[in-house]
């Protein structure tokens, strides 16, 4: 699907089993945070947990989709995407590490 910036992405998710991502490089991408969100299965050239990772030729792509087909909705990952990136979760592990520092700072003085 080409891009386009007033496609209605929870809907396109929503009418999907699994979101292929193709990239030679690519940021921690939106696209399959949001896919995985919903419960998607992934085909990407980058390893996520709960994904399924493909070189960028056929050969590859075609063997790792052949072993997604008996998959069900990605309910692992949902979860993953859930816990792993809320908002509120990161700012109470925030908090904690701010009160609860893992690390000690000491301030070493040269004369």
């Amino acid at each position: 699907i080409p891009i386009n910036y007033n496609l209605n992405l929870k809907q396109l998710y929503t009418d999907i089993s699994m979101l292929i991502r193709l990239t030679s490089h690519d940021g921690f991408s939106s696209m399959i945070l949001e896919a995985m969100s919903m419960g998607r299965n992934i085909i990407w050239t980058y390893d996520i947990p709960y994904g399924l990772k493909t070189a960028r030729n056929i050969g590859s792509i075609i063997e790792v989709f052949e072993q997604s087909i008996p998959a069900k909705l990605n309910a692992d990952g949902a979860q993953w995407v859930r816990k792993n990136f809320n908002f509120s979760n990161f700012l109470n592990e925030l908090e904690t590490l701010y009160k609860q520092p893992k690390f000690q700072f000491t301030t070493i003085l040269y004369s």
